[in-house]
This record gives structure tokens, sequence and C-alpha cells, in this order.
């Protein structure tokens, strides 16, 4: 139920909200599942943090190498090409 719910919020509701419902609710799923959110709208603060609670290091050291690019063109090549 929380993993529909958080769904929900991501996409009814802003990103915050979902943060703090996950916060609410914590679970590695949920907390991913923000993380990738969080990623395809390129908040990378979010992403950060979620990726930190779900304990994911490969995905920290991909939002810092997203930090590092200049150009939201090619930051959103970069998470397509994660999500594939």
């Amino acid at each position: 139920k929380s993993l529909r719910d958080t769904r929900d919020i991501l996409t009814n509701v802003n990103i915050k909200e979902g943060y703090q419902f996950v916060e609410d609710n914590p679970h590695p799923r949920l907390w991913r599942i923000l993380a990738e959110h969080a990623l395809e709208q390129l908040n990378f603060t979010i992403a950060d943090k979620a990726f930190v609670r779900c304990q994911d290091y490969q995905g920290i050291q991909f939002v810092k190498r997203l930090r590092l690019l200049d150009d939201k063109v090619k930051q959103k090549a970069e998470v397509a090409a994660y999500f594939k």
C-alpha cells in the first residue's frame, strides 16, 4: 500500500511532499522510487538524500557525476541511460 501511495503522491503533488511521506514511512524501496523520480526531474539534492537513505553507493556516485555536467541536455541523457 505504501508503494502505491508513494507513486500517487509523486505523480500528483510536489516532490517535497513525497520526500516527507517516505520519511514518515521509511523503506529502502520507497527511497529508491523517490530517488528515481527526483532524477527524472533533475532534482539532485533530493536524489542524493534518497540514495543515501537506501544505501545505494552507485546512485550517490551517479548524482555526483551528474552535478559535474554543465548542460541539462547531457544530464537528461545520462539519466535516460541510467534507466535503460
